[in-house]
């Protein structure tokens, strides 16, 4: 059992993460819905989807690097400076990020229409009018989204994962969601951006006691006289050039979206979004536990403690990510059935928009493994990461831009869709060849016979899910109730099949999640004998 205890640490932080950020999921599916209802795939929701992504992708994209930046270093500070040293450290650097930022802020909202421009040329006049407005108004999100990613670090160093690090991570959509009931109409989604960055600023607000909380400073503790170096740009500049990537990739689907017409945006979105919001949900909370543990296990047991805690989080997150996906895919129409095909989103946006959700599928999947390649890569110092990571960054970039100007002209947004799966393939691939190259093997036998176990459960599972939808045909003119009944009957079969059949394959993280309740159950026996004795 003694063996056991860091993977159960890790299956049980990345548990209590997915479990804070379950309801961060139940709200972007209420302000999907709301917003498909009120303003179905229009000019209106492509200037929002197009200003929300221009601030939300870099400011998780400067919050992915401010962890991969901060976490390893302050970890290794906290052991050997104590406490004291990383609040001050800490102080230090959020000043100066504030200040980068701002500038940044004020720099984009001069050239705001100069930006929108550019990077959507097929919007037309009111799109173009509203996307300025909308960006403008959000852009107070960047400096403040950055803050709460560095508190955020800082409650990780401590391998603190739960709702105290994430209360600016709920506190915006949850706003937004009582926007959408209570502002819009007469409202407009101008309105609905500057209740977003009001509930940003009062989320960092309610983060920033956290570092003096956390690291109380004792009296008898010594006070530093220096700071030490972090060595930062070792860890930023390749880490920015990996999470570049994703909003640098994300936004060339957008540019060649804006070019099909009134509403193209808003599908791609919508369809993207839906079938990533649980496996990003898995992925993040995955990847923020895996650089902490990783951090920790290269201190205590060097390269091969990083090798092998890299290959156990694959599996395991394989092991929930797969079968979600394909659930997903699976229920794709009765989904976008049941959230968007009211009000006025119609039967052939809600088509469309469960296609888009199809095709992106296979792109989830390899993002985990992309994930958990740059963590590990970001971890290991010995390793040639701005090499590694300009080489596969400049690859896919060029793939994704390659395949939409392919595949966009003729199959619209589904193309682009395509594309995205195709580019993520390409860089896993790319990725793993690099860092096989430099470690030597990464998978044994048992790990390709565990994850072709999983597949083959997918596919019993998808097999169920097919067999209920086509005995149970759609009605568009069904009720509500009766629909999400339908949905929930598809969904709930293939996870029962997927489950059933990972125990007849004797899939081995089966075990591990066993074992963690069985450990927590013992633990909660021991605490309740305690409390009986006192």
């Amino acid at each position: 059992m003694t063996k056991r205890r860091p993977a159960l640490r890790m299956v049980g932080s990345v548990l209590a993460l997915v479990a804070t950020r379950g309801v961060g999921i139940a709200l972007s599916f209420g302000i999907w819905i709301l917003l498909a209802s009120r303003f179905g795939a229009s000019a209106i929701t492509d200037a929002y989807f197009l200003g929300r992504r221009l601030t939300s992708a870099p400011t998780d994209a400067m919050g992915q690097v401010i962890k991969a930046s901060y976490v390893p270093p302050l970890v290794q500070v906290m052991n050997e400076h104590g406490g004291a040293t990383v609040r001050r450290l800490f102080w230090t650097h959020a000043r100066r990020l504030l200040l980068l930022m701002a500038a940044v802020a004020l720099v984009v909202a001069w050239l705001a229409p100069s930006v929108v421009d550019v990077l959507a040329p097929g919007f037309d006049d009111q799109a173009r009018e509203l996307s300025i407005r909308v960006l403008r108004a959000l852009l107070i999100v960047v400096p403040v989204g950055v803050l709460i990613a560095l508190v955020t670090a800082l409650f990780n160093v401590t391998r603190r994962f739960g709702v105290p690090a994430l209360i600016g991570e709920l506190l915006p959509p949850a706003a937004l969601v009582c926007a959408l009931f209570f502002l819009v109409p007469p409202f407009d989604v101008v309105d609905l951006a500057l209740v977003l960055s009001g509930a940003t600023v009062v989320g960092l607000l309610l983060l920033l006691p956290g570092p003096s909380r956390i690291f109380r400073v004792d009296d008898r503790e010594p006070v530093p006289v220096g700071l030490p170096s972090l060595e930062l740009r070792s860890r930023a500049l390749p880490f920015l050039i990996i999470c570049g990537y994703g909003p640098l990739s994300m936004q060339i689907d957008l540019l060649f979206a804006s070019t099909l017409g009134e509403g193209s945006v808003s599908i791609l979105e919508y369809g993207n979004r839906l079938i990533q919001v649980i496996p990003r949900v898995l992925t993040g909370s995955m990847g923020v536990v895996m650089l902490t543990e990783l951090s920790h296990r290269l201190l205590d047991s060097g390269v091969a403690g990083v090798r092998s805690g890299l290959v156990r989080a694959q599996r395991g997150g394989l092991f929930l990510i797969l079968p979600v996906v394909t659930i997903l895919i699976a229920c794709s129409d009765p989904l976008i059935d049941v959230l968007l095909r009211r009000g006025n989103f119609d039967v052939e946006k809600a088509r469309i928009t469960a296609d888009v959700m199809k095709v992106s599928g296979l792109a989830v999947v390899f993002s985990f493994l992309i994930a958990m390649f740059n963590t590990a890569i970001i971890v290991d110092a010995n390793l040639p990461r701005m090499r590694i990571l300009t080489w596969s960054a400049t690859i896919a970039v060029s793939v994704r831009m390659l395949l939409d100007v392919t595949l966009a002209p003729t199959f619209g947004v589904l193309g682009i869709a395509a594309a995205f799966s195709a580019t993520n393939v390409v860089l896993a691939g790319v990725l793993f060849f690099f860092v096989r190259r430099h470690w030597g093997a990464l998978i044994a036998a048992a790990d390709v016979k565990a994850v072709g176990a999983m597949l083959v459960a997918c596919g019993l599972a998808a097999a169920a899910m097919v067999a209920v939808l086509w005995s149970w045909p759609a009605d568009p003119d069904a009720r509500l109730l009766t629909r999400l009944v339908r949905l929930v009957a598809v969904g709930g079969s293939g996870a029962i099949v997927y489950v059933v059949a990972a125990l007849g394959l004797r899939v081995q993280e089966l075990r591990y999640a066993g074992s963690l309740l069985r450990s927590r159950g013992e633990t909660a026996e021991k605490n309740g004998e305690r409390g009986a004795r006192s």
